[in-house]
């Protein structure tokens, strides 16, 4: 395979902790943090603000699926 100059970013793997870390923030307070808790969390976990702020994303992307999902088998 030729390379071209560029590298992929390699996927983030989160460990158990930073995954209840970020689930509980998720659950317990806005799924919009703010850019000052982006900070206080990737300050506790040592990861990039980047890579909180796609995981706050992806998370609210799940969420909405999860939940139109439940709408639509309450109503059949």
């Amino acid at each position: 395979m030729k390379s071209y100059g560029f590298r992929r970013r390699l996927r983030n793997n989160f460990t158990a902790s930073q995954t209840s870390v970020l689930e509980r923030v998720f659950e317990e307070t806005t799924h919009y943090p703010d850019y000052a808790t982006f900070a206080q969390i990737s300050k506790q976990l040592k990861l990039p603000i980047s890579r909180i702020q796609v995981w706050f994303q992806n998370r609210r992307a799940k969420f909405r699926r999860n939940s139109s999902n439940g709408q639509h088998n309450s109503r059949v």
